[in-house]
């Protein structure tokens, strides 16, 4: 997520706050790593203060991602090669937002 990040930041045209959809899909991939390294299972011997920050991270995850893609969608309108998958970007961005709100609402 991180390398997927850096490499479109560095393939879309840049813009004045482009480097504000790279931080938060970088955020996205650290909270990604973080959740590796916590697991939330009892299978693995995970304690309870692992699962507490393994669910903290889940949050903070996709929140990056959907804001992350939102921005970079922003940027992609005014890239010629990008504009075919601005939409995209854009509506993916949304999804993953209302998706994190529907899964915390249910929970």
């Amino acid at each position: 997520m991180i390398a997927y990040a850096i490499g479109l930041h560095l393939g879309v045209r840049p813009t004045r706050w482009g480097v504000v959809g790279l931080a938060f899909l970088v955020l996205s991939g650290i909270e990604l790593v973080w959740a590796g390294l916590f697991p939330a299972t009892d299978d693995t011997g995970a304690s309870q203060d692992d699962r507490v920050l393994h669910i903290a991270a889940f949050p903070i995850t996709f929140l990056g991602a959907g804001i992350g893609l939102i921005v970079m969608s922003r940027r992609m309108v005014g890239d010629p090669r990008w504009r075919s998958v601005a939409t995209y970007a854009l509506v993916t961005g949304i999804a993953v937002l209302l998706l994190l709100l529907m899964g915390g609402a249910l929970v």
